[in-house]
């Protein structure tokens, strides 16, 4: 983040190395400075890093956020924090690794493999076994400020949701030797979603991962090539995500002859 537009155009680069990257400075000013000089002087006079494990009396700053704010039966809820002034992490529910929001430190190497790490991060929750709104929370807590907590609320279906379905230039004409793309929510961002296109007096077709110009790696978007599978004719669309057991609700769609 602080790399990035605007911070990057206003801290010089010493400050973002001194107050920022390295953490010498709490979020709220009156706090001071962290025991940093303490803590380095100790270690490079006798070898050892002995952390305090109380940092002063400052409370706890934490964020949350949900990638999608709709998720199925089954499916991990994948939420993203950030932390600040923290010395331990915890959610109210299961989770699985944590991985740092950059990029080249995401799947597969997490930043912890049981625990909540780092100053921003995110993870895959335990899945819902029942529909309805479901409140996932962070807490963070560094042993002197009163804990601070942060939650986000999604909604849990029984399946996917298909709003629209549109060519690859998001135009409403679907062409038999051309592709589409699946608008919607409660799709797997980690692939392994399916679509099944059904007509009465003809087979399913199925398109997923593996067949031309098939992408899938989003919450609310899938693209599927045709390939002329699908002979023109009115068709009804499922899609699956691979979690849960329900398919979307059927969209109608209509498909013509190439151009």
């Amino acid at each position: 983040m602080w790399n990035d537009p605007a911070w990057a155009s206003f801290w010089a680069a010493l400050d973002r190395a001194w107050v920022l990257y390295w953490g010498l400075a709490y979020e709220s000013e009156s706090y001071g400075d962290k025991p940093a000089w303490s803590v380095l002087r100790s270690y490079y006079l006798n070898g050892s890093l002995s952390c305090p494990s109380q940092l002063n009396a400052a409370p706890p700053i934490v964020s949350l956020t949900a990638t999608s704010n709709y998720y199925t039966l089954g499916q991990p809820v994948t939420v993203t924090w950030t932390a600040a002034d923290v010395a331990s992490l915890s959610l109210n529910r299961g989770h699985g690794p944590s991985y740092s929001c950059r990029p080249d430190q995401q799947k597969p190497f997490p930043v912890s493999s049981t625990e909540l790490a780092g100053s921003c991060a995110f993870t895959d929750a335990t899945p819902a076994v029942v529909t309805g709104p479901l409140t996932v929370t962070v807490t963070g807590n560094n042993g002197a400020g009163t804990p601070a907590s942060a939650s986000a609320t999604v909604n849990i279906g029984a399946g996917p949701i298909v709003n629209a379905v549109t060519n690859f230039g998001s135009g409403s004409t679907i062409y038999a030797n051309g592709g589409i793309i699946v608008w919607g929510n409660g799709f797997s961002r980690t692939g392994g979603n399916s679509i099944q296109l059904t007509r009465p007096g003809y087979g399913d077709v199925w398109l997923y991962a593996g067949q031309p110009d098939y992408w899938d790696l989003s919450h609310f978007q899938i693209n599927a090539g045709l390939q002329g599978r699908a002979a023109p004719g009115q068709w009804t669309l499922y899609v699956r995500n691979g979690y849960s057991g329900t398919p979307s609700p059927g969209y109608n769609l209509t498909i013509v002859p190439g151009p």
